[in-house]
């Protein structure tokens, strides 16, 4: 799995693209992290924030013509195993212990 750290706004994209059941055009991404996380980028941020989540390897740009839309290379399964270990890895087993009781409390 990739190494690369992503930040809060490459998050978003991708939670909204991991959500989706086809394959998402810059738009449709757009459109997306705007309503769900009340932002207000305009299609150069969110054209900035894509390319740079291709070159981190966690999408792959396709090109139809005119249309352009974006693969997923990595899936949020893998995204989430990867931060459960960089969480375990710097906290301590013990630490994922209270993690998760912490969790299950907050979930009641």
């Amino acid at each position: 799995m990739n190494n690369a750290k992503l930040t809060e706004r490459e998050v978003q994209i991708m939670k909204c693209i991991w959500d989706a059941d086809h394959q998402l055009a810059l738009s449709e991404i757009l459109t997306a992290v705007n309503e769900r996380f009340l932002n207000d980028w305009k299609p150069t941020t969110a054209s900035t924030f894509l390319n740079r989540l291709v070159q981190k390897g966690f999408l792959k740009l396709n090109r139809k013509v005119r249309y352009y839309s974006y693969e997923v290379l990595i899936t949020e399964a893998d995204y989430l195993k990867a931060q459960a270990d960089e969480f375990r890895k710097f906290w301590g087993d013990e630490s994922v212990k209270i993690f998760l009781s912490a969790l299950e409390s907050n979930a009641q």
